[in-house]
């Protein structure tokens, strides 16, 4: 069966902005999320604070983590699109703007990059709001937030960490391709 590349390229690029657009939604969710969380009983005991503050650093490293699978989600389509439909018809989209990534300012040029530091402002703001309001023995608070933000964090790095993951989706995928024009070849 033949298949019309144009159609699967459109068809690709639309499940591309479909994952962004699941990125995005959880980015603004979070947003509203984290500011009703530190809002609610802003005159709370420091018991409270510091499990607010948990709650909200525990929620926005599953966010995160979801966040990474939209974005490897779209590296993969990506990294498909460059070996099943960019080498055969010409560098496109996903080959040039894979180049641009690297140029003269990444960041603005990486949503992943972006979506990290909106998380990153977020955590932040999870532990020093609560700080800033509460009477609670401050090397508790300290050491609670230390420990979660170290996850936070870790969890951050991941997500930004998709360039490596291209290289490898790329590897893989012209690997299933040398198997399948061998396999044509054979038969």
């Amino acid at each position: 069966m033949k298949v019309n590349k144009s159609e699967e390229y459109k068809a690709l690029r639309q499940e591309i902005i479909h994952w962004q657009t699941r990125r995005l939604t959880l980015l603004a969710g979070s947003v509203v999320f984290v500011t009703a969380v530190l809002s609610f009983l802003p005159d709370a005991t420091s018991n409270v604070v510091v499990g607010r503050t948990i709650v909200v650093i525990m929620y926005l490293v599953a966010v995160v983590w979801l966040a990474r699978y939209c974005a490897l989600a779209e590296e993969n389509i990506g990294a498909y699109i460059q070996v099943f439909i960019e080498d055969e018809s010409g560098a496109m989209w996903e080959t040039r703007f894979s180049q641009l990534k690297g140029g003269a300012n990444p960041i603005l040029n990486n949503l992943n990059i972006f979506v990290a530091f909106s998380y990153g402002g977020l955590g932040l703001l999870a532990v020093v709001w609560p700080l800033s309001e509460t009477d609670a023995h401050p090397a508790l608070l300290a050491t609670l937030s230390v420990v979660f933000f170290f996850f936070f964090v870790y969890s951050l790095c991941k997500l930004m960490d998709t360039r490596v993951r291209r290289a490898q989706l790329l590897s893989d995928w012209k690997a299933v391709q040398e198997k399948e024009l061998k396999t044509a070849r054979d038969t």
